[in-house]
C-alpha cells in the first residue's frame, strides 16, 4: 500500500442568495425564481504531494466562464507564487440555478450576484488549502450504474434525429452510453478510515423546470452519501461527459425520479467508499496542467442571414421565446463582428489533473460519450476520467461521427451559446488530440 504522504483539505459554502434571481437551462421557464428546493453548494478538495498542489472546486451551476475562473485563479495566486500548480472549477450542471453564463432568452446573468459567486469561490478554495494537513491515502473504485440514464440522440429510420427515447421499431441508431460510476475515495493516514469523496458519473442533472432553485439529482445523491457518512464527511460531484446523456425516467414523477437516482447512485458511491476491497490504491503523487485549444466554426452565417431574425420593439413583444432567442443571436454575432471577436473560432480549456495513477481530463464543453470512451480507450498507463463544463462551457463538442445526423446539439444548441454556428467536425479531434497528448506528459 503507497505510502500516506499526500495532504487533503477541504471546504464548502452555500451559494449567495438567489432567490429573485432568473434561473437558466430551459428555454421555456418562466422567470425569476421564486424559492429554494435545496441550498447550492460551493465545494473544494486540495491535494499536496509536498512539491505540487491541484485543487478541484465543484459548484452546483449550469456552467462557468471561463472569466470567473481565470479571476479566480488570480485571487487565488497572488501570494502563493506557483504553489498551486493546477485549478479546476467544473459546473454540475444543474438547470436550476442562476445564469452564470450566456445563454439566449434562458435567464438573465446577474453580475452581482456573479461577483458573489466569485468571493465564495475564492473563500472555499482558500480555506480547503489552509486546510490541506491531514495525510491520507487514495483509492479509486467504479462499479457500473445501469438504468438511470439514457442516450438522448436517438436516430430515427427516417434519418432525423429526436432528444429522447423512441420505440426499438423507429431506432436506427442509438447513441453510445457510459453508466460507469467512478469514486476516488480519501483514507485517513493513520487509520484508513473514509474522510472524503469526489464522485463523477455522466448524466444532465434536468429533472425540474420550475421556479424553485436547487442541485438536482447531484445534490441529492451527495446528501445521501453525508446521511450514511456523517456530516464531517466531504463529498463531492463532478459532472462527466454528459451532452448527449439525460436521465431515465421509467414512470415515475420528477419528484420520485430525482429521488430514484440521486438515492441510488448514492448508495452506489457508498458502496465504492466503504468497500476497501474495491478498486486500487494510487500513488501519492499529484500532477496539473491545462491549454487553451483553438475551436474553428462549421461555416459563418451572411449578414443577410443573420438580420432575418431581428425583431422590432412592436414584434418582439408578440414574439415566441425563440424567434426572441434567435434576435439575441443574430444580433450578438453582428456585434461581435463589427468587434472582431471570434475571428474563426474560439479558443477553448483543456485540463489534465492526475492524481497517482488516474487522469482527470477537464473540459470546457458539452462532451458526448464517444469522447470520453476515446479517451479511455487511448491511455494504457491507468484509468481516465473525462469531466465536461469545467473550467468554461463553450457549448456542444460533438464528435465527428454525430454531423451526419444532425439534430438540436449540432443544428440549433449553437444560437443559445451565442456563436456563428457550430463548431468544426474537426474540433472534437483537436481538443481529444490535445488532452491525450497531455496524458501522454511528464504526470499524465
Amino acid at each position: 500500500m503507497p505510502s500516506p504522504v499526500l495532504k487533503l483539505g477541504w471546504a464548502e459554502s452555500v451559494l449567495p442568495d438567489a432567490v429573485g434571481l432568473d434561473l437558466t437551462g430551459f428555454l421555456n421557464r418562466e422567470n425569476p425564481s421564486t424559492g429554494v428546493r435545496e441550498p447550492l453548494y460551493a465545494r473544494a478538495l486540495w491535494f499536496d504531494d509536498g512539491k505540487k498542489s491541484v485543487a478541484w472546486a465543484s459548484v452546483d451551476l449550469l456552467a462557468v466562464p471561463w472569466s470567473l475562473v481565470n479571476r479566480v485563479s488570480r485571487r487565488l495566486g497572488s501570494g502563493r507564487g506557483s504553489a498551486l500548480r493546477a485549478l479546476s472549477i467544473c459546473a454540475t450542471h444543474t438547470h436550476s440555478a442562476p445564469a452564470a453564463v450566456f445563454l439566449a432568452n434562458c435567464g438573465l446573468v446577474g453580475r452581482a450576484w456573479n461577483a458573489a459567486l466569485e468571493d465564495t469561490l475564492v473563500s472555499v478554495i482558500a480555506e480547503a488549502a489552509g486546510k490541506a494537513e491531514r495525510r491520507v491515502r487514495l483509492r479509486l473504485a467504479s462499479l457500473e450504474a445501469p438504468g438511470y440514464s439514457h442516450n438522448r440522440r436517438t436516430h430515427l429510420a427516417d434519418g432525423t434525429t429526436r432528444i429522447g427515447e423512441s420505440g426499438e421499431s423507429e431506432v436506427r441508431r442509438r447513441g453510445p452510453l457510459d453508466t460507469t460510476l467512478s469514486v476516488l475515495t480519501a483514507h485517513d493516514g493513520m487509520t484508513d478510515r473514509p474522510v472524503a469523496a469526489l464522485v463523477h458519473f455522466a448524466c444532465h442533472a434536468v429533472f425540474y423546470c420550475d421556479r424553485l432553485i436547487g442541485p438536482d439529482w447531484p445534490g441529492r445523491m451527495i446528501g445521501t452519501i453525508r446521511e450514511r457518512m456523517g456530516s464531517e464527511f466531504m463529498a463531492m460531484f463532478v459532472q462527466g461527459a454528459c451532452a448527449d446523456v439525460n436521465p431515465t425516467l421509467p414512470g415515475d414523477s420528477v419528484d420520485e425520479g430525482a429521488k430514484r437516482m440521486g438515492d441510488g447512485l448514492g448508495e452506489k458511491a457508498l458502496e465504492c467508499i466503504t468497500d476497501m476491497r474495491m478498486g486500487a490504491w494510487l500513488k501519492a503523487r499529484v500532477y496539473g496542467g491545462i491549454r487553451l485549444v483553438p475551436l474553428p466554426w462549421r461555416s459563418a452565417p451572411s449578414e443577410d442571414e443573420l438580420s432575418k431574425h431581428l425583431l422590432s420593439p412592436t414584434d418582439w413583444t408578440v414574439a415566441s421565446r425563440d424567434a426572441q432567442a434567435r434576435h439575441l443571436w443574430a444580433n450578438r454575432v453582428m456585434r461581435a463582428r463589427t468587434r472582431g471577436w471570434w475571428t474563426g473560432g474560439i479558443r477553448m480549456p483543456v485540463q489534465v489533473l492526475s492524481l497517482g495513477e488516474l487522469a482527470v481530463v477537464a473540459v470546457g464543453a458539452e462532451v458526448f460519450t464517444q469522447t470520453a470512451l476515446d479517451l479511455r480507450a487511448a491511455r494504457t498507463e491507468g484509468p481516465v476520467v473525462t469531466v465536461g463544463y469545467a473550467n468554461d462551457d463553450v457549448g456542444y463538442l460533438p464528435p465527428p461521427v454525430e454531423y451526419q445526423y444532425g439534430g438540436y446539439e449540432i443544428e440549433r444548441a449553437y444560437r443559445y451559446y451565442g456563436y456563428p454556428d457550430a463548431f468544426a467536425p474537426e474540433a472534437e479531434c483537436s481538443a481529444r488530440e490535445m488532452a491525450i497528448s497531455m496524458m501522454q506528459r511528464e504526470g499524465g
